[in-house]
C-alpha cells in the first residue's frame, strides 16, 4: 500500500475510524466575542479543549489550580477540558475582542457552568 492508500483509509485495523472520517463526526467551533470593560464569562468548565486567540485588548484567565494570567491581542491560549475557570475583560475603557475555537462531538454543549 503506497502512502496516498493509507491516507485515503478510513478505518484503522480494528475497525475504528480514522482521519477525515473521524473529523467529520466531530462539530468544530469558531466563536467571536466582545467583552465590554468588566465584563466577565461566568465560571464554568469545557467538556473538550477551547483555544482563545485575542484580537484586541486583554483576557485575564482564571483557571483552578492555575494562577491568574493575562493573556493579550496577538496571543492564544488553550484552556484543558474539565478546569473550572473563569475570564474578564479587566479594562476600565477599551473592549476586549477574540475568537474562540474548538472541536467536540455534536450536540455537546459549549460550557458547564459551576453553581
Amino acid at each position: 500500500m503506497d502512502s496516498w492508500e493509507k491516507r485515503e483509509r478510513k478505518h484503522d485495523h480494528q475497525g475504528n475510524k480514522v482521519g477525515t472520517e473521524q473529523a467529520a463526526e466531530r462539530m468544530q467551533g469558531l466563536r467571536p466575542w466582545i467583552y465590554h470593560s468588566g465584563e466577565r464569562t461566568l465560571f464554568h468548565t469545557h467538556r473538550f479543549p477551547v483555544t482563545v486567540y485575542i484580537l484586541e485588548g486583554a483576557f485575564r484567565l482564571e483557571l483552578e489550580g492555575h494562577e491568574p494570567i493575562t493573556v493579550r491581542a496577538g496571543e492564544a491560549k488553550m484552556m484543558p477540558p474539565n478546569v473550572k475557570m473563569t475570564g474578564y475583560n479587566n479594562s476600565s475603557t477599551d473592549p476586549l475582542r477574540l475568537i474562540v475555537f474548538y472541536v467536540s462531538d455534536p450536540g455537546m454543549p459549549f460550557l458547564d457552568p459551576i453553581h
